[in-house]
């Protein structure tokens, strides 16, 4: 009986799951690609020809452009090659608005689709991502780099900033789990900076101090902490040296290491962002808005 009472609920929830999709995909004017992993973190507006977030969602896809564009062609019978092997966009509706007052409050499509693009052609204006601060650094502070070289990296690789990897089997000191790409990252700056070993050694550490915890081992726990605080203080202590002699950290010429780094990022990709537009019925909530719109 309770086989069967686990059972019913596995399968309401599995229901649940299913209609809450299903009403989610109602709200865009196109089906969701497979393998589709929601893109808070992509600009829709700059890179979805100016169109708000609001009117907007995009996704990531580890299909290929060429995948993403055959499943949307066999849907929506027909899209349209903007630009080969990068930008691909297929209309689904045509929205009349009756005053064009409305254009100075919103940017919205004015035929609402959907848009597959290559996440290798997203390039951001500014590199600030972590990824790329080594190479800032270096610019910075070396004689044989120039911030030309660094804007030619960040034009040739900008995208991965924007790009996702995945969730790797591993997991952080929050106990969340770690992306494939911070991974990789953490691979590397520990093998080329040894201050960020130390302080991953530490989240390590603090990880472990509080399994231990949990598992009711004190004693073991707390002489972890006190090997933690140790390593802190001796951070600390350096730090506060520095400062006091005006020392600025030495920077190493580990360039072609972080390229290398990048062109491995490149190969964990999912190469595919898609842009689905909001249909019209649920677009912002503004009466005055909807009462000036047809489709």
């Amino acid at each position: 009986m309770e086989q069967i009472k686990r059972a019913a609920v596995l399968l309401c929830l599995a229901l649940l799951c299913c209609t809450l999709t299903k009403a989610e995909e109602r709200r865009l004017v196109a089906p969701l690609p497979p393998q589709a992993i929601e893109a808070p973190e992509l600009n829709i507006s700059e890179f979805n020809n100016g169109i708000d977030v609001g009117f907007a969602r995009a996704f990531h896809t580890s299909l290929s452009p060429e995948e993403a564009v055959s499943f949307y062609r066999e849907r929506l019978g027909g899209m349209e090659t903007v630009e080969e092997g990068m930008h691909y966009r297929a209309e689904v509706l045509n929205v009349n608005v009756k005053s064009l007052g409305v254009r100075h409050v919103y940017v919205f499509p004015s035929n609402p689709g959907v848009s597959v693009k290559n996440v290798r052609s997203l390039q951001p204006r500014q590199c600030t991502s972590e990824i790329f601060s080594a190479f800032r650094d270096m610019a910075n502070s070396l004689d044989k780099y120039s911030r030309r070289d660094f804007n030619e990296v960040c034009s040739r690789y900008g995208y991965l900033a924007y790009a996702y990897y995945g969730d790797s089997d591993k997991t952080g000191a929050d106990g969340r789990p770690l992306t494939r790409d911070q991974v990789l990252f953490r691979e590397y700056k520990s093998a080329l900076d040894p201050e960020a070993l130390q302080h991953y050694d530490i989240e390590e550490m603090v990880a472990e101090a509080q399994k231990l915890m949990a598992e009711g081992k004190m004693d073991e726990a707390t002489a972890l902490f006190e090997k933690i605080a140790q390593s802190q203080q001796q951070g600390l202590t350096t730090q506060l040296e520095r400062l006091e002699s005006m020392e600025r950290p030495e920077v190493s010429d580990d360039w072609d290491k972080w390229l290398e780094f990048l062109q491995e990022l490149d190969k964990m990709i999912y190469p595919t962002a898609v842009f689905i537009d909001v249909h019209p019925s649920d677009w912002p909530d503004d009466e005055w808005l909807h009462d000036n719109i047809e489709w």
